[in-house]
């Protein structure tokens, strides 16, 4: 199995997660999934989300999956 490195890496300096996270604080469905566990060593990645292309929404009841899975099959 062959696995693809990068071509080249530039290291840029630490921001805290939640403090570039206030450059979405105007976008309404903006996310921040931080695994935040500096302690025990497995809190290396966050990942942050704004302006997204499509928003889906599912209510109390509803198939948020089936929705999702009807969304994809319509954009391919």
């Amino acid at each position: 199995m062959h696995i693809a490195q990068p071509l080249h890496v530039q290291p840029i300096p630490f921001v805290d997660p939640v403090d570039a996270f206030e450059a979405f604080a105007d976008d309404p469905v903006a996310a921040l999934l931080d695994s935040a566990d500096a302690v025990g060593g497995r809190g290396r990645y966050a990942f942050l989300a704004g302006d997204p292309y499509h928003v889906l929404e599912a209510g109390a009841g509803d198939d948020p999956f089936g929705q999702l899975a009807r969304e994809l099959a319509r954009v391919r």
